[in-house]
């Protein structure tokens, strides 16, 4: 599926995986790297670094600047994340939906009920 947006993947790392919902909520052990959970009409970036830890830091990306703005998935977080914590940071899923969408503030869209979603994905 082609998305209205500019993706960029690569700047992520090479480690990539993309799920649907079920097969990412089956995983037993989460790898670090770039996970997508695929939508069909959306995809929900997840910039993952699993160090074993025990607790975990969650970033959710602010507005995205008309001026400066970058491919999609966009993630923020990666400077202030505590080092000893595993790191989940989010890129939101309405930014596929429009050159125009700069935040969605992950609630989700028509496609997706992300407020549903996120206790399972978390």
């Amino acid at each position: 599926m082609r998305f209205p947006v500019e993706t960029d993947y690569a700047r992520w790392g090479r480690k990539r995986w993309r799920h649907d919902l079920d097969g990412f909520l089956a995983l037993e052990t989460l790898p670090s790297g770039l996970h997508l959970i695929d939508f069909g009409a959306v995809e929900l970036g997840l910039l993952i670094r699993n160090r074993g830890a025990t607790s975990t830091f969650y970033g959710f990306h602010a507005a995205q600047s008309p001026v400066t703005r970058r491919p999609v998935p966009y993630f923020q977080g990666r400077q202030i994340a505590p080092q000893r914590l595993n790191t989940v940071l989010v890129s939101d899923p309405s930014l596929y939906l429009h050159d125009d969408v700069r935040v969605g503030w992950f609630l989700g869209s028509k496609h997706v009920d992300m407020p549903a979603i996120w206790p399972r994905i978390m």
